[in-house]
């Protein structure tokens, strides 16, 4: 079940960090939606990719957060969209402290950013963070999804494209 080529997408087990197993389930979650997001788009977007070389970027400046994932789509219409997603576990208690703003102003004040945050639960109190920390920032868009929201639009489009391919007798 690995999506990808590299390292930290999905583990069925990870001695170095057993604790993170739920942590990179929904980072898997993440690249499936988004991937799903691309098939869903009927031509209007090209195939998602994903930056890992980008990550030095982001650690080479202690202000910015570093993502739990970064991808450019391109989009046939608006060009490329740059896509920053994390994954919150709620039950773990860690307050959000990432600042996207700082990332937001620096990286490309004229490019169409993307924010997805997924949560375990509830996202109401994190969402409202975010949007003052990010009011004026006309060039990003926000997205927040509870994980088992994410999980059954993944597979509604899913098993739709499915029995679309089915109709046009391709498997």
């Amino acid at each position: 079940m690995k999506w990808s080529d590299m390292p930290d997408w999905f583990y069925p087990y990870d001695n170095k960090r057993p604790d993170q197993i739920q942590h990179r389930l929904g980072k898997s979650w993440i690249y499936v939606a988004l991937n799903m997001k691309v098939l869903d788009s009927q031509g209007t977007q090209e195939i998602i990719h994903f930056k890992p070389e980008e990550r030095r970027f982001f650690t080479s400046n202690d202000k910015f957060p570093i993502p739990d994932s970064y991808a450019v789509i391109h989009h046939k219409i608006y060009g490329d969209i740059y896509n920053f997603c994390e994954f919150q576990v709620l039950e773990s208690s860690n307050s959000w402290s990432k600042n996207y703003q700082a990332l937001f102003e620096t990286f490309a004040r004229d490019q169409l950013l993307n924010l997805m945050v997924v949560t375990t639960g509830p996202f109401d109190k994190l969402k409202a963070q975010l949007q003052k920390e990010l009011t004026g920032m006309k060039n990003v868009r926000l997205e927040f999804y509870e994980l088992d929201k994410l999980k059954e639009i993944c597979w509604k489009i899913a098993l739709r494209k499915r029995e679309e391919f089915r109709q046009k007798g391709l498997r």
